[in-house]
């Protein structure tokens, strides 16, 4: 269960009302949901007031959304249930036991667009004089969206063990058959011996050629994979070190070179070749 703990100067109920139409809230239930915080709460805001937080990460943007949807979440007949995002509401790794500190209000009249994630100056000069926050604890459910636990290593060992069984089976038939090929060969080699010494030598140099070739090949190949087979080492994808868009098959948010990383499952990576592709996929940007 996530534990919530209020800050110790807390002074203010939830029908407490501010300037610019801000009311304090007050979270009744804490819960986890692919990754985020799920906060449900009461105030004493109108209905239609939109539910807003600001994380200790960056002041300037607002993370709390309505669950599952786009766009902000609203109190209704003093009620309200929010979806906040975990990942981008602090500058730490997501691990368990980690305490995220939050100021969660609702506001009357607010024209900012959603899309923009943003709190007006005003806004933010109100809160952080009038709004305390809210502390939130990561437990290990929530923690799982963002660090890989042994048990899925352990699955993805066992499986690679199983398909290199089915691999030397496979070896042992490719010899059988390649044995019953040569017989056959010597055969018709034992009648035109001339020819057969001929096309032995020209065998052997087309070999030599290949040999050479082929190891080039595979050394261009190997000096191409280095890092991709470093970041999916142990089963697991590291977002911070792509040259690639990745999205999280669990949280729906995709993370661009350049951003803030942090351990997936490779099992949940999914790679796109521009954001346009990851949105039309319907993933989110993460605005870490």
């Amino acid at each position: 269960m996530v534990i919530l703990t209020r800050c110790s100067a807390c002074g203010h109920s939830n029908s407490h009302k501010h300037s610019e139409g801000i009311y304090d809230v007050e979270i009744t239930k804490v819960q986890s949901k692919d990754g985020d915080f799920i906060l449900k709460g009461k105030t004493d805001a109108p209905d239609g007031s939109k539910i807003l937080a600001q994380g200790t990460y960056t002041k300037l943007d607002n993370e709390a959304s309505a669950v599952d949807d786009d766009n902000y979440s609203k109190v209704s007949d003093h009620k309200f249930t929010m979806q906040l995002d975990t990942n981008d509401s602090t500058k730490d790794e997501i691990k368990r036991g980690l305490k995220i500190k939050v100021k969660i209000f609702a506001i009357e009249k607010y024209s900012i667009s959603f899309k923009d994630y943003y709190l007006t100056k005003k806004v933010r000069k109100i809160i952080t004089k009038e709004i305390d926050p809210v502390t939130l604890t990561v437990d290990s459910k929530l923690a799982d969206y963002y660090i890989d636990d042994e048990d899925d290593s352990d699955e993805t060992d066992d499986s690679d063990s199983d398909d290199s069984d089915n691999d030397s089976a496979d070896t042992e038939n490719e010899k059988s058959d390649a044995k019953s090929e040569d017989k056959s060969e010597t055969k018709a080699e034992d009648k035109e011996t001339s020819k057969s010494d001929n096309s032995d030598a020209a065998s052997e140099n087309d070999k030599s050629q290949s040999n050479d070739d082929s190891s080039s090949k595979n050394a261009d190949n190997t000096e191409g994979t280095t890092d991709n087979s470093s970041q999916t080492q142990d089963g697991k994808v590291y977002t911070g070190n792509s040259n690639k868009i990745i999205g999280n098959a669990r949280t729906r948010k995709y993370h661009v070179p350049g951003q803030a990383g942090y351990n997936m499952n490779s099992e949940n990576a999914v790679y796109f070749d521009s954001e346009e592709e990851a949105q039309a996929a319907g993933f989110v940007r993460s605005k870490r």
